[in-house]
């Protein structure tokens, strides 16, 4: 079978992100070195596409990113374990929606997206960088992310969002 450059370059991308992610994280001064070079080849400092986001969120990794000096590195983590909430799943036990109705709360989903993730961003020196949220307001356009924000007298005072 012929390979082209790109095909490979393609085949080699997943199976080889644990590997360069653990070269990275063992030296995380990669700049000019040949673990750099192999991830540039591997595409890990362009953009992944949406597919490819919601086919590794489902094997578990979620993306991230990191600032270098020669442009944001995206990189995917794992956690042990990880929790789903959809609207089906979601309850609150009595007490606390007592409070949130007692609070005033107005609950928005699926609007603001931009700014909850900005809000995350501020004061954090990390894996939600600029490319990262560029990454997941395209991803809102294809309809593939939801947010929920919780404002009070119209300020947003909270939030999640995922995919």
């Amino acid at each position: 079978m012929f390979f082209t450059s790109d095909r490979l370059r393609k085949l080699a991308r997943g199976p080889a992100f644990l590997t360069v992610r653990s070269l990275h994280r063992l030296n995380p001064q990669i700049a000019g070195t040949r673990p750099e070079s192999i991830a540039r080849w591997l595409g890990f400092f362009e953009r992944p596409e949406p597919a490819e986001i919601v086919a590794n969120y489902l094997r578990g990794y979620f993306l991230f990113g990191r600032k270098t000096s020669k442009g944001d590195w995206f990189h995917w983590h794992t956690l042990p374990m990880r929790s789903v909430i959809t609207r089906q799943w979601a309850h609150l036990n009595r007490n606390r929606r007592r409070q949130l109705r007692g609070a005033e709360f107005e609950f928005r989903y699926d609007q603001d997206l931009e700014q909850i993730m900005r809000l995350c961003q501020q004061g954090r020196d990390g894996w939600l960088t600029e490319s990262v949220i560029e990454v997941y307001l395209r991803m809102q356009k294809l309809g593939l992310t939801t947010s929920l924000g919780a404002y009070r007298e119209g300020q947003l005072v909270a939030g999640f969002w995922g995919l």
